[in-house]
């Protein structure tokens, strides 16, 4: 074709096997035109191969003789294509006509009859001739009647005008629009369809009255050229659309298209089902340009576009027919860009590709702030194009490049910190996108709502010569522009992706200790462990690098392991007239029934120190986020005598045995610092003591005092008052004289109210001080999780003022340590919390190394400059040692004068930290050995005098002794490496000395550590070991509205097809009207068990699942503390009950109910509890810690409802029978169902019938004689069952066998199973089994992955044909993502073989494989001894050769099965019988050596193999590997992480490491695709 234009598509539609578009177009020229626009029309069968026909339109009549304008296609009834379109007639008014096929049975359509009566709509009353176009799609409403929309303009609002029509002919208009808006110009080109909240699948563009369908109204403003659309509710009774948010005519709008997109249509495609977009791409060269062309404007390739699961926007992608474009594909994986870096994507034809990338971001707590006045992204992008350098970004693309990058067009991201967390911005750069000019180079941009801590950055590009198409967030953003290289045309475009550089102005920030991402912090605050979360509050200058005179804040944070922390919003800001000025220092404390408060120092109004009081806003939410202060504040004034500006930092509070709240607040007074005690019954109202608690007059005023209680017998810490003989107290303060934390040892007279000290504060070096280098105001609290006391101190700059400025930022803390008193009572003991070994990495050890006089080696392969390193130092023939001067008492003055340069004899020896290759810069930490008067003196030094080639520093050189007796014990260092803060122990913690240094050279990759040895005698370096340390996540704003913790970015062990939630830790499923519910134990706030909800989501067939909102939440007094589980009952036909346990603020268990909310609702979102909760309380003989888990209800035939709740009673495992008349009163029977004096605690137990001889499932109160009854309970880590007879006239269960608590119990699952909870599926008659399947790796592992367990993949449940057992099998629906099959019959595996099952995924797959075992009379014989299956499998592992066995599958291995789980039989011959062995053996499965639990399962299978086939049916889903021996009789789960066999490099053999041949009869495997797992919680 030449010389032509088209723009708008027009009337999509797929019709008897074709896809069709019309479109807009100009036949006689390369512009727009003014009269003669016709219908051009082509048809494809793939939508991506086209061929023209004839134009379907032209202008003929006198109601379209000017032009055919656009229009759309609608399906009535019979499968019969209509036109509605926009004639232009001869008056040059827009009118609306009728258009219909030919010829129906011709599926090209390619001639089509304008209807006689047209035009059928004409301009209304109000509406200008020329405002009036674009009808679109019709539907029909549940009335019969059709409606259509067309695009107006009319008293200054956008509109789009209703008409309703009985057959499509006759149209009358509404009398009001659709929908309007004052804030647009002329809308063109509406479109209005529905789509779907709980699928990607589109819908006909007639669905509507759906709850689980959402309308869209889109609509093309001419103002701006861009597509705008609002998604909201179709109110079909008063034809009104309703949107969430109306237009704006702000950038705020959703737009289909951040870029070059416009006029654009959407239809259903009835063969896939899916919603497919077109849109019409203009040119951005000149109308010469296009006259000299000859052609203009392109269509975008199509895409499918859906609701997001937010609900919230619309996802777009390209149509999965484009991908058989696709050709000579070019893979990169885990490739690091280093700062600054481009690398050339080659071996692609890069004029004309299709590129998809994923970026990951670790340690995005370094980005930049989003300046708030930025709300514009595409002025944003314009501003910071991609040659502007910033933190994360740009980093992206550059598409239809030149060699020399003299033309390029961008397409990169920028991340951004924001308010609320992180904020993506994604831009198209085409600024250099040709050297060509007279071009629109526009550059444009959009926000891309995902969260970069949670999930990887996604783009996809498609070039194409002049267009490119850009998906951003996989299809949340998309950006399209149409660029006209001079140069990087064909095969001269170039491809490349960028990674600009990143500022390396910041080479002092640290890689693991707290700190803000910029400004001043001070004073650890509050520390405290609350529901499974720790908290650090901390003294912050939101508004600068320095400390604030005014608007001082508590900023907050949060952690599951101190060791990386989520900023949340600030806990305390200045607001009130007692904290106006600032909100400084303080403490928290935790009051009866775990409830935490604040006492803090405000600063108020008259510049007074006061105390103040707050607690948290909802108790229930572990994060505390919202604070409230009391309204009677303040609660302590200065007294008389105390100056106003001294008297602050209140510590924890602690209740004494007289049931009296105390306090202590540092003070000032008649030259004595003091701890000024209060005390207080309701912790409201505070009298001051007649005397402190105690003061000294040797130092200045006391800040942030501290005093707590620590052990003399363990280096477990004590909760803050433990009235005992076994306990001292300490008291600590910080003198601001010299910025120092000193602290004494003493007894706490609590008659006297009195601290006496061992040895009192002397103001000299003499003073014990918690750290003897730059460490001030610190603060400790009582870990109740791990029984510990740690201590958290501010770190200080050591540069200037000038310098913190230009850095940003000021103000470190220290690791946190646990601290405890030395065995030999005089002194604490400090050392890193062990949390903090969990970023070591690249360990390096030496052991029994010589280090002669002046000698020094170099620690190589670790990074210096972030490292922890532990070194033992042994000192033979000391009593060559120096003698110490006597004058000389000050250790820091001798480290100053004796430093690491001076030669001694036993020292100085240690390290030299952040040091250059040549030691002109080093920082040394070291020791010396004197002799001294009453045996040796340990002296340890830091000295920083060389630390920098910098001026302006504060070098100080500190030191501190050690008590220790070299003789005796070995030198113990280690110290943390960390950028600017160097942090170490001597002495096992005795002595610790914190620095800040701020080399010039020694900076990251160019700092280097040595051992060193600068005595005249030689040490010994017993042992050694080094560690590069991990970055910690500081301080990232990952912590969202569900309050979730970031995902790691690397989920290779997150499975596939199981269900998970999204993130964190994971009661009673049930079917109703058509949707599958599963309720299940979940955590909102971490990865790790605590703070008990009910998670819920649902699903139209048990495999694709969406996530709702929590279902019920522990806020009330008597589900406080947890939702434990529970089970749902139909209590009436489809009304469904909840009844579970809920935890009280005391800790009991007790059971309670809840209620829809709505019963209409199919998802049942909203649920209400019972005003009459809790229905079953602990009391009398129950154990309120050991009552929970009540069962699916069953109803009698005497009508009274019957429920079980798991119970130990005197120690033994318990049924508890309760009934009830109306689900609301329960009383308890006198007997319960059943017990076992052979068994503990019963968990969660399970009782339901099966029938005898079927296949179906039995609903649960069916009490027919050919049932037999099975009673399920958890305990000891494992699901076991009895099975038996039930009579409901007395409530008899009669056992079969009982549980014997041996291997030969009866259990669902031999491997990683628990919690099990089955339902009826009264949709196809079944009962299903869920189990919950815990992790094997470690917590720490549980924290950085984000998530925590599965559910198992539901089984159907029956009982054997013998009545003996249960049988399991995974329900058909998993069948249904099966692809890629792979099969083989009768292949022989001989003895030591191994074959590989190529062709499939192995990762993620279903396998099902027979043998066939012809001569089994050489079987190894059964030693009588081997009873349990499982220590049978751990000492016959799948390595160890027998006859019959093993043989089965190596499933997740390795290509050279160095990683390996083997699944495997063995049979055994036992008399005339055979016996079959089935294990499951992970010990194999990694290569990770620490953390995981890789423990061998067994069972054995109730199968004769003389008769019967062996049978296994193993289902691989990248962690989690399911096995079904026999048909379902024997089950193993196991959970595995291999380090090698992940993804693509996982692979499946079977094996025969038997002696004997075998014959795999049958082998069927599939690669599975991935369920679908949505969120729909917002």
């Amino acid at each position: 074709m030449v010389d032509i234009d088209y723009t708008d598509p027009n009337g999509p539609m797929y019709y008897k096997g074709v896809y069709h578009l019309f479109y807009q177009y100009n036949p006689n020229g390369a512009l727009f035109g003014e009269t003669g626009m016709v219908w051009g029309h082509s048809a494809s069968y793939d939508l991506v191969n086209w061929f023209g026909l004839e134009n379907a339109l032209v202008p003929s009549d006198p109601f379209d003789k000017v032009s055919c304008w656009s229009g759309s296609a609608t399906i009535l009834p019979g499968n019969k294509p209509v036109i509605l379109y926009t004639g232009i007639d001869s008056n040059n008014n827009q009118v609306q006509n009728l258009a219909t096929p030919k010829n129906l049975s011709d599926p090209l359509l390619r001639e089509w009859v304008k209807y006689s009566g047209n035009s059928l709509m004409t301009p209304p009353e109000g509406v200008t001739g020329d405002n009036f176009r674009d009808p679109t799609t019709g539907w029909q409403g549940p009335d019969g009647t059709w409606r259509v929309i067309v695009g107006g303009w009319s008293n200054n609002q956008g509109m789009a005008i209703l008409y309703e029509s009985e057959d499509f002919v006759h149209w009358k208009k509404s009398q009001d629009p659709l929908y309007a808006s004052a804030k647009t110009g002329m809308w063109e080109c509406p479109d209005f369809f529905p789509v779907s909240i709980n699928s990607s699948n589109g819908l006909d563009t007639s669905v509507m009255n759906n709850p689980g369908v959402r309308h869209v109204m889109k609509a093309s403003f001419m103002e701006d050229w861009h597509d705008y659309y609002t998604v909201g509710n179709y109110d079909t009774e008063q034809q009104k659309f309703v949107p969430h948010a109306d237009f704006t005519g702000t950038n705020q709008d959703l737009r289909f298209d951040y870029g070059k997109l416009y006029a654009s249509k959407t239809f259903f495609d009835s063969k896939k089902d899916r919603r497919i977009l077109w849109g019409w791409v203009n040119e951005s060269d000149s109308t010469e340009d296009v006259l000299e062309k000859g052609w203009s404007g392109l269509q975008i390739v199509p895409r499918k576009i859906w609701l997001d699961g937010t609900g919230k926007q619309l996802l777009q992608w390209p149509v999965e027919e484009i991908n058989t474009l696709r050709d000579n594909q070019v893979n990169v994986y885990d490739k690091k860009l280093e700062s600054g870096s481009i690398f050339e994507v080659s071996g692609i034809t890069a004029s004309q590709a299709d590129i998809e990338i994923m970026f990951e971001l670790p340690q995005l707590e370094e980005a930049e702030f989003l300046n708030t006045n930025l709300v514009d992204p595409q002025l944003i992008c314009d501003k910071e194009d991609a040659s502007v350098n910033g933190g994360f970004g740009p980093f992206g693309v550059l598409a239809l490049a030149t060699k020399d990058l003299t033309e390029q067009t961008a397409i990169f991201f920028r991340v951004f910190r924001g308010e609320k967390g992180y904020v993506v911005l994604m831009c198209s750069d085409q600024k250099r996108s040709s050297l060509r000019n007279g071009l629109d180079k526009t550059t444009y941009g959009a926000f891309v709502d995902i969260d970069p801590s949670q999930e990887m950055i996604s783009l996809r590009t498609l070039i194409d010569h002049s267009i490119i198409e850009s998906f951003g967030g996989n299809g949340k953003s998309c950006i399209t522009t149409r660029v006209y290289p001079k140069l990087a045309i064909n095969n001269e475009a170039h491809l490349y992706v960028l990674l600009p550089a990143e500022d390396q102005q910041q080479p002092y920030r640290t890689g693991y200790h707290f700190q803000p991402p910029q400004n001043w912090m001070n004073d650890p605050n509050g520390p405290l462990y609350y529901k499974g979360v720790y908290h650090l509050f901390y003294q912050y200058n939101p508004n600068g690098a320095l400390f604030g005179d005014t608007g001082m804040v508590w900023a907050h944070s949060v952690s599951y392991d101190l060791v990386n922390w989520f900023s949340l919003d600030h806990a305390l800001i200045p607001s009130e007239p007692f904290d106006k000025v600032s909100c400084w220092s303080g403490s928290a404390t935790i009051l009866q029934g775990n409830k935490p408060v604040i006492l803090y120092t405000g600063i108020d109004a008259e510049n007074r120190q006061v105390q103040n009081l707050a607690t948290p806003k909802n108790l229930s939410d572990p994060l505390l986020r919202e604070w409230v202060k009391y309204s009677a504040n303040p609660l302590m004034t200065p007294p008389d005598g105390v100056e106003k500006d001294n008297f602050r930092d209140p510590t924890t509070a602690w209740k004494d045995t007289d049931g009296t709240w105390r306090v202590i607040i540092g003070s000032w007074s008649n030259n004595l610092g003091m701890a000024m005690l209060y005390q207080s019954e309701d912790f409201v109202h505070w009298t001051k003591y007649q005397d402190p608690l105690y003061e000294s007059g040797t130092a200045g005023m006391w800040e942030c005092p501290d005093f707590f209680p620590v052990s003399i017998n363990s280096t477990n810490g004590v909760d803050n008052f433990v009235p005992n003989s076994t306990v001292r107290h300490v008291m600590k303060a910080s003198f601001a004289v010299n910025a120092h934390d000193y602290y004494i040892v003493g007894t706490y007279d609590t008659k006297l109210q009195k601290f006496l000290p061992d040895a009192d504060f002397t103001g000299t070096s003499l003073d014990l001080r918690i750290d003897y280098g730059k460490f001030y105001a610190s603060k400790t609290f009582f870990d109740s999780n791990k029984n510990r006391r740690i201590l958290w101190g501010w770190v200080n700059e050591s540069d200037s003022t000038e310098d913190d400025l230009e850095k940003g930022w000021s103000g470190l803390q220290s690791v946190p340590r646990k601290i405890w008193l030395d065995r030999t009572g005089k002194q604490l003991v400090q050392w890193p919390v062990e949390e903090l070994n969990t970023l070591r990495d690249n360990q390096v050890d030496f052991y029994d190394k010589q280090l002669e006089s002046g000698l020094m080696f170099e620690v190589s392969g670790i990074t210096a400059s972030q490292a922890d390193i532990e070194i033992m130092f042994e000192l033979p023939q000391l009593e060559e040692a120096e003698f110490l001067n006597t004058n000389l008492v000050d250790p820091q003055l001798i480290c100053d004068k004796e430093d690491a340069s001076v030669n001694g004899g036993f020292g100085p020896f240690g390290i030299l930290a952040l040091a250059t290759k040549d030691l002109t810069e080093r920082t040394a930490i070291f020791f010396r050995v004197f002799r001294g008067v009453k045996g040796y003196v340990v002296l340890m030094c830091s000295d920083q005098k060389r630390s920098s080639l910098r001026n302006g520093l504060d070098k100080t050189t500190y030191g501190a002794f050690v008590d220790i007796d070299p003789q005796q014990e070995m030198i113990s260092l280690r110290s943390l490496i960390d950028h600017s803060i160097i942090e170490s122990y001597g002495g096992n913690g005795k002595s610790c000395i914190t620095t800040r240094v701020y080399p010039e050279l020694a900076i990251n990759n160019e700092a280097h550590l040595y051992v060193f040895n600068n005595g005249t005698k030689s040490v010994t370096i017993s042992r050694l070991n080094a560690w590069s340390m991990n970055k910690a996540r500081i301080n990232c704003r990952g912590v969202q509205a569900d309050n979730g913790m970031p995902l790691s970015t690397e989920q290779p062990y997150r499975t596939a097809y199981h269900f998970q939630p999204p993130k964190n830790w994971m009661n009673g499923p049930m079917y109703l009207n058509g949707v599958y519910h599963l309720f299940y134990q979940y955590n909102p706030y971490a990865a790790i068990w605590g703070n008990m909800t009910w998670g819920h989501s649902v699903s139209y067939d048990l495999i694709n699942w969406i996530h709702l909102q929590h279902a019920l939440s522990p806020v009330d007094p008597y589900d406080f503390n947890g939702v434990y589980s529970g089970s749902t009952t139909f209590i009436s036909k489809g009304k469904p009950a909840i009844l579970y346990t809920g935890v009280d603020t005391q800790n009991r268990q007790a059971q309670c109910l809840a209620l829809p909310k709505n019963i209409s609702d199919p998802f049942l979102k909203e649920w209400v509890k019972s005003p009459h909760n809790p229905l079953m309380k602990p009391i009398n003989d129950i154990d309120p810690q050991f009552f929970r888990d009540p069962t699916t209800a069953w109803k009698g035939p005497d009508g009274l409802w019957r429920v079980l709740v798991g119970n130990q009673m005197n120690g033994h495992g318990t049924a508890l029978l309760y009934r009830s008349k109306d689900f609301v009163t329960w009383s308890r029977s006198k007997v319960p169902l059943h017990s076992s004096n052979k068994t503990v605690m019963w968990e969660c137990p399970d009782f339901y019938p099966v029938a005898i001889n079927g296949k179906d499932g039995v609903e649960t109160s069916s009490l027919d004689k050919s049932n037999k009854h099975v009673l399920k309970a958890s305990f000891n880590q494992r699901d076991y069952y009895v099975l038996g007879k039930y009579k409901a006239q007395g409530d008899k269960f009669s056992v079969d066998k009982d549980f014997t608590n041996t291997k030969s119990d009866l259990s669902y699952d031999y491997g990683k199973f628990y919690a099990s909870k089955t339902f009826f599926d009264s949709n196809k008659k079944r009962r299903v089994l869920w189990g919950w399947v815990n992790e094997s790796d470690s917590q720490a592992d549980d924290i950085k992955k984000g998530w925590s367990s599965v559910q198992s993949i539901p089984r159907t449940i029956l009982l054997s044909k013998d009545g003996k057992q249960l049988i399991q099998w995974p329900i058909k629906e998993i069948e249904k993502l099966r692809t890629k099959k792979v099969s083989f019959n009768n292949k022989k595996l001989k003895g030591g073989s191994v074959l590989q099952v190529s062709g499939i995924t192995a990762s993620q797959a279903d396998v099902s494989i027979s043998f066939d075992l012809p001569n089994l009379k050489d079987a190894e014989v059964m030693n009588p001894s081997w009873v349990d299956p499982q220590l049978l499998c751990s000492s016959k592992k799948a390595s160890v050769r027998g006859k019959a066995g093993p043989f089965g599958l190596l499933v997740l291995a390795s290509k050279g099965l160095a990683e390996q789980t083997a699944v495997f039989f063995r049979v055994f011959k036992n008399h005339d019988k055979f016996v079959v062995l089935m294990c499951s053996d992970q010990s194999r499965s990694s290569l990770t050596d620490q953390g995981l639990d890789k423990t061998t399962y067994g069972a054995f299978i109730n199968i004769d193999p003389s008769h019967e086939k062996i049978s296994l049916r193993t289902l691989i889903d990248r962690s989690i590997v399911e096995s079904f021996g026999g048909e379902g009789k024997a089950c193993i789960t196991a959970r595995v992480y291999p380090k090698l066999a992940i993804d693509k490099e996982a692979y499946l053999y079977a094996f025969n490491n038997g002696t004997m041949d075998v014959t795999i009869s049958s082998l069927k495997a599939w690669s599975l695709k991935k369920a679908q797992l949505v969120s729909a919680t917002h």
